[in-house]
C-alpha cells in the first residue's frame, strides 16, 4: 500500500525468504527502486542501529515509521520459571522494546519529513481484553498503547505524528495456525 501511494519500501524483518517475496512483489509493480529489503532481529539493539544507518542509506531517510514486528509466546503464570523469563523478556524486547528504539534511531529523519513525520505502532486489542497464559503479550501490547500515548504528545511539537491500531483476529504469519473458528469466538467475545 505504500508502493501504491509513491512511497519507496524499506521492508524489515527476521526471515530473509519474507523479506523477498515482499520486496520481488512489490518492484514486479513498482519498479526495482521502490522496495528495499533487510533481515534484521529486532530486539538486538545494534542490529536496529545497523538497520536505521542502511535503510537511510539506501533510500535518503525515514518519512514513515510502522513498527510492525511481534511475537506471541506463552507465558502463564503456571508454567517453570526458565521459560516464562525468557518468554518474557523475549516477547517485551520485541513487542515494545523495539518500538521505542525504533522511534528514536528514525527522530532525526522523522522530523526533517516533508509534511512531517508519521510513526503508526501495531498493539492488539490483546491491550484491552486479555487471553489467559499471554501475560507478556498483553502486558506488552498495553505498553505500546501508552508508548504510542507519551510519544504522540512529546513529538508532535516536533511535527511528527504518533498513532497506534489494535488490530484482532485477523489473518497474520503469528495467528495462521489458530482456526477460523477460534478466531470468530475471541471476536464474539469481545465486541
Amino acid at each position: 500500500l505504500f508502493a501504491d501511494g509513491g512511497a519507496r519500501v524499506a521492508v524489515v524483518d527476521v526471515v530473509g525468504d519474507g523479506v523477498l517475496a515482499v520486496v520481488d512483489e512489490i518492484r514486479a509493480v513498482h519498479g526495482a527502486d521502490a522496495a528495499v529489503g533487510f533481515v534484521c532481529d529486532v530486539a538486538d539493539h545494534d542490529s536496529l542501529r545497523r538497520l536505521v544507518t542502511d535503510v537511510v542509506d539506501a533510500l535518503g531517510g525515514v518519512d514513515a515509521l510502522v513498527n510492525n514486528a511481534g511475537v506471541a509466546l506463552v507465558t502463564s503464570a503456571f508454567q517453570d520459571d526458565d521459560s516464562y523469563e525468557s518468554a518474557w523478556a523475549r516477547t517485551l524486547d520485541i513487542n515494545l522494546t523495539a518500538h521505542s528504539r525504533l522511534v528514536r534511531l528514525c527522530m532525526p529523519w522523522l522530523q526533517r519529513a516533508e509534511g512531517g513525520g508519521r510513526v503508526v505502532n501495531i498493539a492488539s486489542t490483546e491491550a484491552i481484553v486479555t487471553t489467559a497464559g499471554m501475560t507478556a503479550y498483553a502486558a506488552s501490547k498495553a505498553g505500546v498503547v501508552g508508548l504510542t500515548k507519551s510519544l504522540a504528545v512529546e513529538l508532535g511539537r516536533h511535527g511528527v505524528t504518533v498513532n497506534c491500531i489494535c488490530p484482532g483476529p485477523i489473518h497474520t504469519g503469528m495467528t495462521s495456525t489458530i482456526t477460523d473458528e477460534a478466531k470468530e469466538l475471541y471476536a464474539k467475545r469481545r465486541v
